[in-house]
């Protein structure tokens, strides 16, 4: 019965030979072999192989099934990936770490995976189902992610047992974990955990795209991301922007946040370039014109009666008047002219962004 009481038999690598005769009896025709002498336990004897790369098992609900039995698999399932050459994280050590940022345990974009495996100071976990949707079937699904890319890093592993106890569930996830185990390769602690540090970046306008060492990124400003250690060149820009380019340097085991803001491009308005145009040829005409009224002023007036060189005409231009009023004209089509000028090439006003937090469903 699966909520009944039952033992946990030795892994399936502890139970891979039977001893068909006990310590007196001898089979026939057996040579016998003096006994030997027994190898005291030191700090040195090492029973599995030594640990090599810290994995975090993370993402692997488990269905349909008690909770003494899901103890069981889990403890199973961590045991594999120790006998497979892995340190395995235990849930309490992980859900300690990811505490203080609840959304880091449903990510789904690589800069939400970057700031997992700074928080937990791993660079794959193991993810996955456990299933049993009948009463003697039970499916297991595990896959292997590298955090750094946000990608899967190994093929996934399929098992499933349609007419099975529970020990036989039980010897199906450590199978599973440890074909996970043989299939992802294990690497040195200085090799799976390099000098590394943590990109925060955020702009003005949000949305921006992140470019690092001329790789486009798939996140969006707000983000964060895993570098080595080093200098690394950074590129933002977004549409109707100035695109920013600068030298990051990143340190080992340090965050470096950054804020940029985006200078605007000034938008190009067709009619309003034409208008300033116009207003300009406008006042030029005009100004033009009235030092012409302001010269011909109180000059003599010559018709049929009176033609030089003879004596001054009694008739003299007034064209002070008109001459005032073309000023006045281009003085404001110059005006006008530069008014044009100016608000077809400054910026536009940035927009208020409002944020509005939304309850979380408890």
């Amino acid at each position: 019965a699966l909520c009944g009481p039952f033992l946990a038999p030795a892994p399936a690598w502890a139970r891979r030979g039977k001893v068909r005769a006990s310590a007196g009896e001898k089979t026939p025709g057996a040579p016998v072999r003096p006994p030997m002498a027994a190898t005291p336990a030191g700090p040195g004897t090492q029973s599995e192989p030594p640990a090599s790369e810290t994995i975090a098992v993370l993402k692997l609900p488990v269905l349909g099934i008690t909770r003494e039995v899901e103890g069981l698999l889990r403890i199973s399932l961590r045991e594999a990936f120790l006998h497979g050459g892995f340190n395995v994280l235990t849930e309490a050590e992980a859900e300690a770490k990811l505490s203080p940022d609840p959304s880091l345990t449903s990510c789904l974009t690589r800069s939400c995976y970057n700031r997992v495996a700074w928080a937990l100071g791993v660079h794959r976990v193991v993810e996955g189902e456990i299933d049993h949707p009948q009463r003697s079937t039970y499916t297991v699904r595990l896959q292997m992610r590298d955090l750094t890319t946000g990608r899967v890093a190994s093929p996934g592993i399929d098992e499933r047992c349609d007419i099975c106890s529970t020990d036989e569930a039980r010897q199906m996830v450590v199978r599973a974990a440890e074909r996970l185990a043989k299939s992802a390769r294990r690497t040195r602690p200085e090799e799976g955990q390099p000098d590394t540090g943590i990109l925060r970046i955020d702009s003005q306008p949000l949305g921006a795209e992140v470019v690092i060492d001329e790789s486009p990124q798939e996140d969006r400003t707000p983000a964060a991301f895993l570098l080595s250690v080093g200098v690394h060149r950074l590129t933002l820009r977004a549409p109707g922007y100035r695109t920013i380019r600068r030298p990051v340097e990143i340190a080992p085991a340090q965050q470096v946040a950054l804020n940029l803001e985006l200078s605007s491009i000034p938008p190009r308005r067709p009619w309003l370039t034409a208008l300033a145009v116009v207003s300009t040829v406008g006042a030029v005409g005009l100004g033009v014109g009235s030092g012409v009224l302001f010269y011909y002023n109180d000059r003599p007036a010559y018709d049929a009666g009176c033609m030089p060189p003879q004596a001054l005409c009694p008739n003299k231009h007034d064209t002070l008047i008109p001459g005032i009023a073309t000023a006045v004209g281009a003085g404001l089509l110059l005006m006008g002219a530069g008014l044009a000028f100016y608000y077809d090439n400054a910026p536009p006003k940035p927009k208020r962004i409002i944020l509005f937090d939304t309850p979380r469903k408890r």
